[in-house]
């Protein structure tokens, strides 16, 4: 997703993916995977992925979420806190 990115209702992402990748602290990759287009309950758009990554004989679940600035509609209710 270099330069500039369609926002709003010029881009709605569905089909799209995009990768994520974990690595640890010396850059070796770890695990690649793909984030999923999806519409949050807020309705801005983007995408997301859940997933388990194994570092030093630990488990790890990780949520990745990638939320496109300004896709939220117009009037759209604020999240409660």
């Amino acid at each position: 997703m270099a330069g500039r990115e369609p926002s709003g209702s010029e881009n709605s992402h569905k089909g799209e993916t995009v990768k994520v990748a974990i690595r640890n602290d010396v850059g070796e990759t770890l695990i690649t995977e793909e984030m999923a287009a999806v519409t949050f309950s807020t309705g801005s758009r983007g995408f997301r992925a859940n997933f388990k990554v194994g570092q030093n004989g630990a488990r790890y679940q990780v949520t990745v979420n990638a939320v496109e600035i300004g896709s939220k509609p117009a009037g759209a209710p604020k999240p409660k806190k």
